[in-house]
């Protein structure tokens, strides 16, 4: 099947990157494994999940989840993130630094900067390792330590408890480069559709590839920008494939075909949601609810019932249009009683 191209071109004077998509269609979102999440005193976002991989609570996320939460998530607060990460999961990118590569033109030997961000993220990699290590060890050294009397009931509350997983746990700073990326990503490609302006790309950059000494709003060139998002998302795309898979007779995973695979990730998830959305050059809206404001493409209840406006949409839910309408029928009517649906975000 031949690439789509999607859009204006994203370079420079010197350079142009047209951005395609394989395959050109929309593919099905799949679910994601969730558990229950605490934060660690040392900044670890833990994610608990069952002993028996076949028992994990798995989701569908909402649409246009990187758009409507992750755009507005606050990354200063650290009960906003973990209310987030125990509906939906972590959001962890594989690798920061091969982004800051690709946008640097994969220069060889890599600069400083792109050598300097790999120690990082591998250092937080190794110490998300050791902390669950460290926890599940100190969990059965408790059990061993209880009276003998006292073991098995211990055993079957760690059972029900389940174990933290390494996959999904990572340090608050991790969850946060990685939610920095993805919307450094999302208004790269506002720009490339004329939402934003390259200035407000640079002036709004968050995440931390970037090279050292880099002034507000001297980064990315557009050519960097369009590798930026080019080697971001398919960092996320890499795990969802089409896969052979083998079931038993009760409908349940061959461990020995599963082993191998390795089940997409929230990360993953949310870089497909993004990419069906350029792969059907979808339109991008602000809502005009001044008290809200979120980029959306589809109204979402309208999206519920399969009515989808493609123009004249201003606000993002129905909530936020009956808000407005009874803001201004308020602002007519100063002496009339104020009702339900006070105007706030949807």
């Amino acid at each position: 099947m031949d690439p789509s191209d999607i859009g204006p071109n994203v370079g420079d004077n010197t350079s142009e990157l047209r951005i395609i998509t394989w395959p050109a269609e929309q593919l099905p979102i799949p679910a994601v494994s969730v558990g229950p999440a605490r934060l660690a005193g040392d900044g670890f976002i833990e994610v608990w999940l069952p002993w028996n991989s076949s028992e994990e609570r798995r989701v569908v996320v909402p649409d246009e989840l990187y758009l409507r939460a992750l755009m507005t998530l606050s990354l200063d607060d650290s009960t906003a993130i973990l209310e987030f990460a125990a509906a939906y999961g972590t959001v962890i990118v594989p690798s920061l630094a091969k982004v800051l590569s690709a946008a640097q033109g994969r220069p060889d030997p890599e600069t400083e900067d792109v050598e300097r961000l790999r120690e990082r993220e591998s250092e937080m990699h190794l110490s998300t390792i050791e902390h669950a290590k460290v926890c599940m060890e100190s969990t059965f050294a408790g059990v061993r330590a209880a009276p003998p009397n006292q073991q098995e009931s211990l055993l079957d509350a760690v059972e029900r408890i389940g174990m933290i997983s390494p996959r999904l746990t990572c340090h608050v700073d991790e969850f946060r480069w990685s939610v920095q990326l993805l919307r450094d990503m999302v208004r790269i490609w506002l720009a490339n559709q004329g939402s934003l302006t390259f200035a407000d790309v640079r002036e709004q950059w968050e995440s931390p590839v970037r090279p050292a000494g880099t002034s507000s709003g001297s980064w990315p060139s557009r050519e960097a920008c369009a590798r930026i998002l080019a080697v971001g998302l398919n960092q996320g795309l890499d795990r969802v494939r089409a896969r052979i898979g083998l079931v038993d007779v009760d409908g349940m995973p061959d461990p020995a075909v599963e082993k191998d695979y390795e089940q997409p990730d929230l990360f993953s998830v949310l870089c497909l949601q993004f990419t069906n959305h350029i792969a059907e050059n979808a339109r991008y809206w602000r809502c005009q609810n001044k008290n809200c404001g979120r980029w959306f493409v589809r109204q979402s209840e309208r999206a519920a019932v399969g009515q989808y406006r493609r123009k004249g949409v201003k606000y993002c839910s129905k909530r936020c249009a009956k808000a407005v309408a009874q803001r201004r029928w308020q602002e007519r009517n100063p002496r009339g009683k104020r009702g339900a649906g006070d105007e706030g975000s949807s």
